[in-house]
């Protein structure tokens, strides 16, 4: 059975889902570069970062990890700048849905891993395309990473699918899908 969800244990643990003791989450991060290690990289933006644990060391110009988790983002910012990257990389407290996000300009890049979900931001995908075209541009690729039975928003207006992934995860079955926008 699971348990509520509290929103204050997130905001004060680096680990809140057990991502670092999970194995399943080992070959979670593992597919996930297997899926991104083709794509062109030169800005990044990683929607629920947390901590950095999927793609804090994937090969990119610059990076921008966007959490809600203040705890989450400040430590992902030290590590950064204790691998010496602190004026390529960032992390920035904030939502999707955030009307601050479409100041951050454009990426070719950007993961989303467990945020696009209706619990998380509603029924209206229109908001949720709107911020995502306001942060990309003809050709950004857009990796989805969620698990496949949850009500997924899944941006469908300018990006079309290239590819999709399912796996077992915990007791869920997870899903990538790489998108690219081409209008």
């Amino acid at each position: 059975m699971s348990k509520v969800f509290n929103i204050d244990e997130y905001e004060n643990s680096l680990d809140p889902w057990g991502y670092e003791i999970n194995p399943s989450d080992a070959v979670r991060r593992q597919w996930f570069h297997t899926f991104s290690s083709s794509i062109p990289k030169s800005r990044t933006l990683d929607i629920g970062a947390g901590v950095g644990f999927i793609s804090k060391d994937i090969e990119t110009h610059e990076y921008v990890g966007l959490d809600i988790s203040q705890t989450s983002t400040s430590e992902l910012n030290t590590y950064f700048a204790k691998i010496g990257k602190k004026n390529t990389h960032k992390a920035i407290k904030g939502s999707v849905l955030d009307l601050e996000i479409m100041n951050l300009g454009t990426f070719d890049f950007i993961i989303s891993t467990g945020v696009f979900y209706e619990h998380y931001l509603g029924k209206n995908r229109s908001n949720l395309e709107s911020q995502l075209k306001s942060v990309s541009d003809y050709g950004t690729y857009l990796l989805t990473i969620h698990i496949a039975d949850w009500q997924t928003l899944i941006p469908s207006l300018g990006f079309i699918e290239l590819d999709r992934w399912q796996y077992p995860y915990r007791e869920f079955t997870h899903e990538l899908i790489l998108q690219r926008r081409v209008v």
